[in-house]
């Protein structure tokens, strides 16, 4: 705020994940009392008494005591079609008097493309979606898709035949995986208790959801053991921030941590062999990747040499990949009784990627081409600036 006595942030929440159902929130710096105002993102303050608010592609204007800082009236519409990315930044600006200055374009979607090993981009035809997480099925046929906005939800695009077919219906769900047979997939959902914890269901459709773990906070399914019968889930904690659980099949109600401490691990990822687990923390200052012996006994290694995460296996378990600062790295792994990685190499520039931990992104079992998200270019370029004149007043 300009007094420099509170501060205005966006809260993404166990129960609402999207840009426009997060919570704008107000905080003193002095007492830290909070005020939850409106929802969106990217609140900025006008001198007449409002926040400017970006919301569904567009700007609404939200009375506001900077006093209490409380809202003192309801949302009001300013502006449409204003330029807004998937992670939830919006371009514009504000005045002291009120002027708003915005790039036009509203909500940034994304489409699927193969991207080759030296960059080479192959778009796929799937619609351009905000989509957020994928993998490819183990058969190659098939993507599993998390999918924002309108469409929220878990989808499926068959590669062959370019449809798209929506898996899930209640409640919030993201961040599919498929088990190693392909015959289901696991997600996490707010369905039954409104906070996002694991569930499964067949991959066709045929049968019902069902709850895998019960939790009050997030939790994020990131991969199966080989035998699918180990499922390593990335569960928030209030105490020690992100952690890696298992859960066996075999002890469904008994999941177990694999890596609990002070510092954000996520992003496990089980080799071909299942012998080892690779996985994303920030012990080290920024995140960076990690491997570990599935079956605990034996030292960590670290893989990546300057930040890093979503770490990916090939098929046959000789190479890890991960993203780091836009590029695609590549790391050789010797066969043998012990782990040996080779110096991580740059293979291609990537698009701008949000997640750390979890790998927004899949790669073929040969290891040659990589399922990713790019922004949808515009249909024209961005020539000019769009000026709202006193979209807000005293009044």
């Amino acid at each position: 705020m300009p007094d420099g006595k509170a501060i205005l942030y966006t809260v993404g929440t166990g129960v609402a994940t999207s840009w426009d159902d997060r919570e704008i929130v107000a905080e003193s710096l002095a007492t830290g009392e909070r005020h939850v105002v409106t929802h969106g993102s990217a609140a900025r303050y006008v001198a007449s008494g409002h926040l400017i608010v970006a919301r569904s592609g567009g700007l609404t204007s939200v009375p506001f005591d900077a006093t209490t800082l409380q809202s003192s009236g309801e949302p009001e519409r300013v502006a449409d079609g204003v330029m807004q990315s998937a992670f939830g930044a919006a371009q514009f600006s504000v005045s002291r008097n009120g002027t708003v200055v915005y790039i036009a374009g509203g909500l940034q979607t994304r489409e699927l493309a193969w991207f080759s090993r030296n960059g080479v981009v192959t778009p796929l035809a799937a619609p351009a979606q905000t989509y957020w997480s994928v993998r490819l099925s183990p058969d190659g046929r098939r993507l599993a898709l998390g999918v924002e906005a309108a469409n929220y939800g878990v989808w499926v695009y068959d590669l062959e035949r370019g449809t798209m077919t929506r898996q899930t219906f209640e409640g919030t769900s993201a961040y599919p995986i498929w088990t190693p047979d392909g015959t289901r997939l696991t997600f996490n959902s707010t369905k039954s208790s409104g906070v996002l914890n694991v569930f499964w269901a067949p991959a066709d459709g045929s049968g019902q959801d069902e709850r895998l773990t019960t939790s009050d906070y997030i939790q994020i399914p990131t991969s199966w053991s080989p035998d699918g019968r180990v499922l390593a889930y990335q569960a928030g904690n209030p105490r020690s921030g992100r952690d890696i659980w298992l859960l066996s099949l075999d002890h469904r109600d008994q999941p177990t941590p694999f890596l609990q401490t002070p510092f954000d691990e996520g992003g496990a990822a089980f080799s071909p062999d299942g012998r080892w687990v690779a996985y994303v923390s920030t012990e080290a200052g920024r995140a960076n990747v990690f491997v570990r012996p599935f079956n605990g006994v034996g030292e960590k290694t670290r893989i990546s040499t300057d930040g890093g995460g979503g770490p990916t296996w090939s098929g046959n378990g000789r190479q890890l990949f991960y993203r780091a600062d836009n590029q695609m790295f590549a790391v050789d792994i010797a066969p043998g009784a012990t782990l040996q990685p080779a110096k991580p190499r740059a293979l291609f520039e990537t698009p701008p990627s949000l997640p750390i931990f979890q790998a927004d992104y899949d790669v073929t079992a040969d290891g040659e081409r990589f399922i990713m998200f790019r922004p949808r270019r515009p249909e024209r370029a961005v020539t000019q600036l769009e000026i709202a004149i006193r979209a807000v007043s005293g009044r």
